[in-house]
Formats: structure tokens, C-alpha cells, sequence
């Protein structure tokens, strides 16, 4: 039940819809790109830093994703008890992982300088964009976790 879960979350997700949607994309206006990539002049001072996108992405997730599992002292015993607990930290999971695997190729692209060439514009956009998309599932994912200990504390006070 937790693998098909898993596999739910991966391939039904913004992400991976985001991703072949790119890739798709890509296969269908290659020439067209490459002709528009070689006709642009590409500022190398953006260059430099244009990495720091996804990787601050990355770094947000990581270290702000925690709070998602682990909101408070107070709280965590209410969330670790929940029955779909598991199913919260498959989300978290996947998210975590989207975050490294795809800051992984931005950087390869970074640092070999292939980052100027069609695919490889194609690649890091595409990668930079799934990277946002998981930032805002985290983003929603806190907001949705504080309104259920909200709630689950209205219960037990009640």
C-alpha cells in the first residue's frame, strides 16, 4: 500500500506533470530554441549567480521542511499520532527528494559552463520550475498542518 502510495505522490504530482510537460516542450520546439539561444547574448555576470535560484530553493526546503513533521514541542505528539501521519511524511519525502535531484543537474550545468546551450537552458529551467513547485507544496503543506492542530486542539478542548 505505502510503495503504490509512494509511486502516487511521485508521478501524480506538479512536479513530474511540470517536468514532462518541459520535456515535451523541448522535443517539440528544439530547433526553434537552439536558433533563439544562439541568437541572444547571454550576460555572464547572470551567469554566475543564476544557481543560487535552485539551490536556495533547495536550502529553503530542507531546512524549513522540518517544521512540517516537527511544528512545535507542544504539537508533534498530536501530528506523530495521526493516522495519516504516514501519508503526510511520504509528501515530505518526495519533496525532499524533488529538492536534491533536481538542484543536482542545475549545478552540473553550472559548473561545466553547458548551462548557455538550448538543452541546457531547457534542462535548469525545467528543473528550476519543478524545484518552485515543490517549494509551494511545502509552503501549503505548513499552512494545511497548522489548521489541522488548530482544529485537533478546538476537539480536545471541547
Amino acid at each position: 500500500m505505502k510503495v503504490i502510495y509512494y509511486s502516487r505522490v511521485v508521478f501524480i504530482s506538479y512536479e513530474f506533470v511540470s517536468l514532462l510537460a518541459s520535456l515535451i516542450a523541448y522535443l517539440y520546439f528544439e530547433d526553434t530554441m537552439h536558433v533563439y539561444v544562439q541568437s541572444i547574448s547571454i550576460n555572464e555576470e547572470g551567469m554566475k549567480w543564476v544557481v543560487l535560484y535552485p539551490m536556495g530553493i533547495a536550502t529553503w526546503m530542507l531546512k524549513e521542511g522540518i517544521s512540517i513533521i516537527f511544528p512545535s514541542e507542544e504539537t508533534n505528539q498530536i501530528l506523530h499520532k495521526w493516522d495519516k501521519y504516514w501519508m503526510l511524511k511520504a509528501h515530505f519525502n518526495i519533496g525532499i527528494f524533488y529538492a536534491i535531484i533536481l538542484t543536482i543537474p542545475c549545478l552540473y550545468l553550472w559548473l561545466t559552463s553547458k548551462l548557455v546551450t538550448s538543452w541546457g537552458i531547457s534542462i535548469f529551467s525545467a528543473c528550476a520550475l519543478a524545484i518552485s513547485l515543490a517549494a509551494f507544496s511545502f509552503y501549503g503543506a505548513r499552512i494545511k498542518v497548522k489548521e489541522l492542530l488548530i482544529q485537533a486542539d478546538k476537539s480536545s478542548n471541547n
